[in-house]
């Protein structure tokens, strides 16, 4: 996953978006640059990889299950 955030300091806010390896978008938003929004931020982040991770795993275990 790759994830580009920009900062536009005059209006103190954090534009953000990730994108999956072929360039799909899976998150974007805007927050108040703050603790608490860099935290959505994070959260975001993690939750976009525990749902590739599932994928993957879904993906093996069929597989292996010859699904």
């Amino acid at each position: 996953m790759n994830l580009n955030v920009g900062i536009d300091v005059s209006k103190l806010k954090l534009d953000y978006c990730g994108m999956d390896s072929n360039k799909q978008v899976c998150f974007q938003g805007e927050v108040i640059n703050t603790p608490k929004g860099a935290g959505h931020i994070r959260d975001e982040i993690l939750d976009s990889f525990l749902d590739e991770v599932e994928e993957f795993l879904v993906d093996i275990i069929n597989k292996l299950n010859g699904i």
